[in-house]
């Protein structure tokens, strides 16, 4: 996978995090493409970049426990 294809679909996890709409780990995985195993590699991947993500068993989905902001790419200084 391309460097560029891996930010965008952490990007778009971000995104369903954050608005509280991935529904349940196969829900989610098939919204972005990927494996239940995979999805949860990239979980952990973002908690290990200090994402505070849990999961909402009555809701079915998963959320940031406080708010967080994702910045990938480059900046202008």
């Amino acid at each position: 996978m391309t460097l560029s294809k891996h930010l965008h679909r952490l990007q778009q996890m971000d995104q369903n995090i954050r608005y509280k709409r991935t529904g349940t780990p196969k829900q989610f995985a098939q919204k972005i493409g990927v494996g239940t195993s995979q999805l949860y590699r990239l979980i952990n991947e973002l908690k290990l970049l200090g994402a505070p993500i849990g999961y909402c068993r009555s809701r079915q989905t998963y959320m940031y426990l406080k708010p967080v902001e994702l910045n990938l790419g480059y900046q202008s200084r």
